[in-house]
């Protein structure tokens, strides 16, 4: 696994291990690399941390207090503990998951969170940190960084945030296939991959078959030629999609959730993501009363 941490994510390893040998701590834990990570001005993590609004001073101190309750021991540290290897093996499969070659400090960040048992993932849940917002934050980085608002994948804009992340998983389940084109079943794909957003809320509330959806999908996608791509164009079906799901939502609602994007994959005639809801069961009648309930919900 090591040689395939970035350099910013070999940092905050090393950093952690630093805080470690200052509290005279043998065994390297999550809280350590947590305070590793805000150690380092340029870190990756810590700037997702910061853009979510976390007082980093705050943060800070109830680690160190954290750290501090734990036993001092005389000698160099051995290795890592349980809870941070865990961490780690999560941040690799973060890592695959979102298509990057190395894993970085941000993906290390999502391993630690997804460790509710941890009682440092448990401080960084006081200050609101969660996975989905640590992806949406990556997420909303990496759009950034590529001009996509501006050139391409402009409709995004009208998206929630949870939205806008789904539609870039929709980009990123193309990609990492060589796919040219994102198509409504790679846009339904994105949706299943934010598992805290109201598309699959919706699909929960009708209780479909996920993993049966997904063997549908993956199907379709695979049916698409490969070729050298640097990202990947709309289809005019995901196109119209879109446009279905501006015409869904409220008018003038200029943050438009992923459930209206579910509506508008349904509503695109004959196309491999309504192909695969009606695979699993779903009708457009109970995908309304679906998305209606949710929206009571939300109030």
């Amino acid at each position: 696994m090591w040689q395939n941490l970035s350099d910013d994510a070999r940092h905050t390893v090393f950093f952690a291990t630093k805080v470690a040998e200052r509290h005279g701590h043998k065994k390297v834990g999550t809280a350590h690399c947590l305070l590793g990570m805000l150690e380092q001005p340029d870190c990756e993590a810590t700037s997702v941390l910061v853009s979510l609004g976390v007082a980093i001073d705050e943060l800070r101190h109830d680690l160190h207090q954290l750290v501090s309750q734990q036993p001092t021991s005389s000698g160099w540290f051995s290795n890592l503990d349980d809870g941070l290897k865990d961490a780690l093996n999560l941040a690799e499969l973060e890592s695959k998951h979102q298509g990057r070659s190395k894993i970085g400090s941000e993906d290390i960040l999502v391993g630690i969170v997804r460790q509710s048992n941890n009682t440092a993932a448990q401080i960084l849940v006081k200050f609101g940190v969660s996975v989905s917002s640590v992806r949406m934050e990556m997420t909303k980085s990496e759009i950034e960084s590529a001009g996509i608002d501006s050139v391409q994948f402009r409709n995004w804009l009208r998206f929630s945030a949870e939205g806008r992340t789904a539609a870039y998983y929709a980009s990123q389940a193309a990609l990492s296939r060589q796919q040219a084109v994102v198509e409504t079943e790679h846009f339904l794909v994105g949706l299943l991959d934010v598992p805290d957003g109201l598309a699959v809320a919706v699909l929960n509330e009708l209780k479909i078959d996920f993993d049966h959806l997904r063997t549908i999908l993956e199907a379709e996608v695979a049916r698409h030629p490969v070729s050298e791509v640097d990202f990947p164009t709309l289809s005019a079906q995901a196109n119209q999609a879109i446009q279905f799901a501006y015409a869904e939502g409220p008018p003038g609602d200029s943050n438009l959730s992923s459930h209206y994007i579910l509506l508008g994959l349904m509503l695109v005639e004959d196309c491999a993501a309504a192909r695969g809801l009606a695979g699993v069961g779903v009708s457009l009648a109970e995908l309304r009363r679906a998305v209606d309930e949710i929206q009571k919900r939300l109030g």
